[in-house]
C-alpha cells in the first residue's frame, strides 16, 4: 500500500469513527447529579440531547443507595474491542 493510499484510508477511518461516535455523550453525569435535574439529560457529540427517564433513575438509586449513586456515571458506554475476539 502506498503512502497516499494509507493517508486516504486513515482519513476514511477517522470520518467513520466520527460518525459512529456522534451519539456518545460529551460528558457523562453521575446518577446522583442526574436526579437533581428537573429534566435529566446529557449532551451528545453531534449536539443532540439524550434524555433519561426519571422513574428509571429513581429505581437505580433505590437499588444502589447514595454512595454508589455518586459513583455511577451515565449513560453506560460499552466498548467492543476486536483484538479480544
Amino acid at each position: 500500500m502506498s503512502l497516499e493510499d494509507e493517508k486516504l484510508l486513515e482519513k476514511y477511518l477517522r470520518e467513520e469513527l466520527r460518525v459512529v461516535n456522534k451519539s456518545l455523550p460529551v460528558r457523562r453525569k453521575s446518577l446522583k447529579e442526574l436526579l437533581k435535574e428537573e429534566y435529566p439529560y446529557v449532551l451528545t457529540r453531534d449536539g443532540g440531547i439524550h434524555m433519561f427517564r426519571r422513574s428509571e433513575l429513581r429505581y437505580a438509586y433505590e437499588l444502589l443507595g447514595d454512595e454508589l449513586a455518586a459513583k455511577l456515571y451515565l449513560p453506560i458506554i460499552l466498548e467492543v474491542r476486536t483484538e479480544f475476539s
